[in-house]
């Protein structure tokens, strides 16, 4: 996505405490594990949250600990959206 939507960000700033962002190249190397893996293809942007737990575990315990959320965490549910596969060709 070239730019987020200003709208959106407006809308959703108060139930948020962090973002992230993750380059295209690494999108599809994610995709790539992901279809030699599980064999499910979904699109490339589908893939940004897949990382974020990942992120959180091994960049985000500052964070975590700076907001207070050690003692959340074993509450918490990661929820990846996985949209369609509708940019892949059928073989």
């Amino acid at each position: 996505m070239g730019r987020a939507s200003g709208f959106v960000g407006k809308t959703i700033e108060p139930f948020l405490s962090g973002i992230y962002t993750i380059s295209d190249n690494h999108l599809y190397k994610l995709l790539k594990g992901l279809v030699d893996a599980e064999g499910i293809e979904l699109e490339p942007s589908a893939l940004v949250g897949m990382i974020g737990s990942i992120r959180l575990y091994k960049e985000g315990k500052r964070y975590i600990t700076n907001n207070y959320l050690t003692k959340k965490l074993n509450q918490g549910i990661h929820i990846v959206w996985g949209t369609g596969g509708v940019w892949f060709q059928k073989r």
